[in-house]
């Protein structure tokens, strides 16, 4: 299982896509977890999308440049 967090200041954060991603608030943080397989999650906070993707899968999408 791979787990992250974000600052629940950013927003409420919502699971878009994916049945076995989980999204609990631990103190002043959302914590992120789930099992990585073959299908594609996403969730989105404060209108940011976040892709959890299988490791071959991610060389099909491109980073964006953010400005500085």
């Amino acid at each position: 299982m791979y787990e992250f967090a974000l600052s629940r200041q950013l927003g409420k954060t919502t699971v878009v896509e994916g049945s076995d991603v989980t999204v609990t608030a631990k103190g002043q943080a959302w914590v992120i977890k789930w099992h990585v397989e073959k299908n594609r999650r996403v969730i989105r906070v404060s209108g940011l999308e976040i892709y959890l993707l299988w490791r071959n899968d991610d060389y099909e999408y491109w980073p964006l440049e953010l400005p500085s």
